[in-house]
């Protein structure tokens, strides 16, 4: 297979990109506009390959810089289905006028082909420059035309926070480079395996690329950017920034980290840290401190998308268990979450989207009784919070406690701790998110005044029911999808 064939999703998404661009520079105000159909058949073909390319082997491509493994096509698989509900949220919500949709969705297709590229690289400098071109996208989709000051401050905080991510990066990467002579992934482990560099130099190292990926993985110390942020962009961008970025992040960590950072352990499917500096001390106090701080902060939140910010944020902490436990079934637990994540948190930033549009605000005073009288927007969020929470026996809570059984059987008690009360404290603090939404407290009135057409659309009701089968789906056969997980996994190495 050559190398161009692999990358053909890819193709498919750039093509589509200038579809959409040369569309929208012929457009004279005809009536009927295709954005949404020609976004999803790019979509549909970038997808249909990408499963058309398990069938091929193992492989570095393009001079190196590039994987073509399993691992890279679970997350093309991931950022391919991010970009159809990104773009089908953009032109079935109503924050996002008619007359701009075709650049939003051009901007989120560019996102994706970075975030994949990212996920694929096995080059520290392809990687960089990779998270930095989706980064830029999400500064432009943040500040996309939502009417205010909130957007552009929004975007201008993310860009901040980018460029700052960008800079550790780049720095932590030419250090690797000067002390290896080489920025391939996979030369640097062996050349690590074989000449164990000092512990100064890996501790040196392996904080500055963290610091880096800290910020788009949402992670202590550098998380304080995500309730801003989403607070002010539109819905389809902070879903995209949410999940999108820090998929991509988490991507390239568990790459990185396993293949520079570890060697492989005594036991098959486990492996343990390189030299004689532990980094998954350093990991495991990240990972406490993601959890409790927002956690914490969220009991207090008076605004809707700030307190699924935090939200979203101890979510991260639980995914930063499975890096540091360094054992395949917590690496699967990651991409399982990741995906789960993606349709509930999508499909709930959709639906309460609708409902911060006719309250005029995302205020939970103001959002109260937003859906009485529309039960399929109240069924549809009831379901996607309790997906994306993880509770039982809905899909996400397999991936969490599963994570939570590995720091257990590898003696992290505390951090299992952590993690329970954490997931404790989420579950209080959205459940006020969902009885005001739903006007369910005693004594309450209702924020809104009920608007004459209640019924939600048909094109809406197919969406929601688009994220709502596979989450069902997603369910039945969550330890199906775990173990796809895990194969995603033995093809790291080669």
């Amino acid at each position: 297979m050559s190398s161009f064939s692999q990358v053909l999703p890819e193709l498919y998404l750039f093509m589509t990109v200038l579809g959409l661009i040369l569309a929208e520079s012929a457009h004279h105000e005809e009536k009927v506009r295709l954005v949404l159909p020609t976004s999803l058949l790019g979509i549909s073909g970038a997808l249909i390959q990408t499963l058309l390319s398990y069938r091929g082997e193992p492989a570095q491509i393009f001079a190196a810089t590039l994987s073509f493994d399993g691992f890279s096509l679970f997350f093309k698989t991931l950022f391919i289905v991010l970009a159809g509900v990104g773009v089908t949220s953009a032109c079935l919500g109503n924050e996002v006028s008619k007359e701009h949709r075709s650049e939003f969705c051009s901007l989120v297709l560019l996102g994706t082909l970075a975030l994949m590229i990212a996920a694929s690289a096995s080059s520290l400098f392809v990687i960089i420059i990779a998270l930095q071109l989706a980064g830029a996208s999400g500064y432009f989709l943040a500040g996309f035309h939502c009417g205010g000051v909130a957007p552009a401050e929004s975007s201008v905080k993310w860009l901040f926070s980018s460029l700052i991510s960008g800079v550790f990066l780049l720095v932590g990467a030419l250090a690797l480079f000067l002390l290896a002579g080489t920025a391939n992934l996979y030369e640097l482990h062996q050349i690590f395996a074989s000449h164990s560099p000092s512990s100064f130099m890996i501790l040196l190292v392996f904080s500055l690329l963290f610091l880096g990926l800290s910020i788009p993985m949402m992670v202590f110390p550098s998380q304080l950017w995500v309730p801003d942020v989403l607070q002010g962009a539109n819905s389809p961008a902070g879903a995209f920034l949410v999940l999108g970025l820090r998929a991509g992040a988490f991507a390239v960590a568990v790459r990185l980290w396993v293949v520079v950072f570890s060697v492989g352990g005594s036991v098959a499917g486990r492996w343990a840290p390189i030299g004689a500096w532990d980094w998954t001390s350093w990991l495991a106090v990240s990972a406490g401190l993601t959890l409790m701080i927002p956690a914490l902060l969220s009991i207090r939140q008076k605004n809707a998308k700030r307190l699924l910010a935090c939200i979203a944020t101890v979510q991260s902490g639980f995914l930063l268990l499975g890096l540091l436990i360094l054992e395949e079934v917590g690496l699967a637990a990651i991409l399982f979450n990741l995906l789960v994540d993606l349709l509930a948190f999508g499909g709930l930033m959709f639906v309460l989207s609708l409902s911060v549009q006719r309250a005029g605000s995302d205020e939970l005073l103001r959002l109260r009784g937003c859906v009485r009288g529309r039960p399929w927007e109240a069924v549809a969020l009831l379901l996607f919070t309790v997906s994306w929470l993880g509770l039982p026996p809905f899909a996400g809570s397999l991936g969490r406690f599963a994570l939570l059984g590995v720091a257990v059987r590898r003696e992290w008690f505390l951090l299992a701790f952590l993690g329970l009360a954490a997931f404790a404290l989420t579950i209080a603090a959205s459940g006020r998110l969902l009885l005001s939404v739903l006007n369910l407290g005693i004594g309450q009135e209702a924020g809104v005044v009920e608007e004459a057409d209640p019924a939600l659309s048909r094109n809406r009701r197919v969406f929601i029911l688009a994220l709502v089968l596979p989450l069902a789906g997603a369910t039945i056969f969550a330890e199906w999808l775990l173990r796809w997980a895990g194969q995603s996994l033995r093809f790291i190495f080669w």
